[in-house]
């Protein structure tokens, strides 16, 4: 339909640039004949002074408007169409990191009480890592094929339920123990540029039993980190008890969060 010549044009004209050429377009252009559009250029309208028909001049010219606005905007369209698809596709370097962002371990309420007693955060990144373990239902060793490039280890909060930590586990000592052994586990398993273990957990919120999850995840230094405890659902109302919670630490220690919705089972 358009030429060589026409879709090089084109491809060196910006979108601004283009549109207003195309509304300037007079009747007898080359693109305007080829497009089987009569008219583009506004000052080409024309209306004679009886409306036809019973229409008023109004009307009428109201009419004829809208088709020829209507007409622009087609040709424009197909002009940017041809603009884009002749114009050298260039590609931009991406990496592809494949890993988990929701892991349960020996010390997650569900994993513990399923029978997972065995395979702690430690083993988790182990396991993610590349390296053998001992699966803890079969009791044989098991390993991945292709190590994973980051993790989260995402147990439930309140955390710690099989840590070996002792004392009552509702108390702030036990939890700040507990949440000690994830960050400790993740730092230690942190390789940058190799693997990367991504400090998190899930917050638990069940309204009426309906698991309305949300993981959580920040890429926060272990030190910073230990500044903070991972919120826990009792007592909340709704997600945005999370949000203010998350918002409110992102502000007091400079840090980001990521929350993911987790699928209600």
């Amino acid at each position: 339909m358009f030429s060589q010549k026409e879709l090089r044009d084109f491809s060196s004209t910006s979108v601004p640039d283009l549109c207003q050429f195309l509304f300037d377009l007079s009747p007898g252009h080359p693109l305007v004949q080829k497009t089987g559009t009569d008219s583009i250029a506004g000052e080409a309208l024309t209306c004679s002074e009886g409306g036809g028909r019973g229409r008023t001049p109004m009307v009428k010219r109201r009419e004829i408007t809208m088709k020829m606005i209507m007409k622009r905007w087609l040709l424009a369209s197909l002009a940017l169409s041809v603009s884009a698809s002749a114009r050298p596709v260039t590609g931009q370097e991406r990496n592809v990191y494949w890993g988990d962002t929701h892991v349960h371990t020996s010390y997650s309420n569900d994993a513990y009480g399923f029978g997972n007693v065995t395979v702690d955060p430690e083993t988790a990144y182990r396991f993610a890592k590349g390296l053998p373990v001992v699966h803890p239902g079969l009791g044989n060793r098991v390993r991945l094929d292709r190590p994973l490039d980051f993790l989260v280890v995402a147990d439930h909060s309140p955390v710690g339920r099989g840590a070996p930590i002792e004392g009552a586990r509702n108390t702030p000592e036990f939890r700040e123990t507990a949440w000690s052994l994830y960050v400790d586990a993740a730092e230690r398993n942190n390789d940058p540029g190799t693997f990367t273990a991504i400090i998190g957990w899930e917050w638990t919120f069940m309204p009426g039993g309906q698991m309305l999850h949300r993981v959580v995840f920040t890429p926060t230094d272990a030190e910073t980190a230990k500044r903070f405890l991972p919120l826990s659902s009792r007592g909340a109302s709704g997600p945005e008890d999370l949000w203010s919670w998350l918002e409110e630490t992102s502000d007091r220690l400079g840090i980001d969060f990521v929350a993911i919705p987790h699928n209600s089972n």
